[in-house]
């Protein structure tokens, strides 16, 4: 984030748009839009669109900030501080939380100590029980018997 100072410096540009900021850097640069556009995958018009603050020729809100960030630090400009300036143009600085979002319930490395016990206890009740009931390893004699018939 922004330190205080650093908004507070860019608050003496408001009366210049971000658009024309952008501008005036690239023509500094002497550089033409096409060469720009070309270099960073974005069309030329949607680079002009940015510098006369046409954002209705965008493609969306998200889009604007992405493009000027991305255009201005190719301009040597510090594309966070001018996303900023963009957003303080169009919003303002007093950032209110639309929804108040759940916090996360605190969560234990553990289970409860009664649910920890409780299923220690079936365990040792089904070895037990296995042991008592199943725990017989020899196989039922199975030889088969033979009559002796007498007569």
């Amino acid at each position: 984030m922004n330190a205080p100072h650093d908004k507070d410096e860019l608050d003496k540009y408001k009366d210049l748009s971000v658009g024309e900021i952008l501008r005036r850097a690239r023509l500094k640069m002497n550089v033409e839009i096409e060469p720009i556009g070309k270099h960073l995958n974005i069309r030329p018009e949607l680079l002009t669109a940015l510098e006369t603050n046409d954002y209705d020729r965008l493609p969306g809100k998200v889009y604007v900030v992405g493009f000027v960030r991305t255009y201005a630090e190719a301009l040597g400009l510090d594309g966070d501080k001018v996303a900023y300036l963009l957003k303080s143009q169009a919003v303002g600085h007093d950032y209110k939380t639309l929804r108040e979002m759940p916090k996360p319930m605190y969560e234990k490395r553990l289970p409860n100590p009664i649910i920890v016990i409780g299923c220690i206890g079936v365990f040792i009740a089904l070895l037990i029980a296995w042991a008592v009931f199943g725990g017989d390893n020899n196989p039922p004699d199975i030889t088969p018997v033979i009559e002796e018939t007498s007569r």
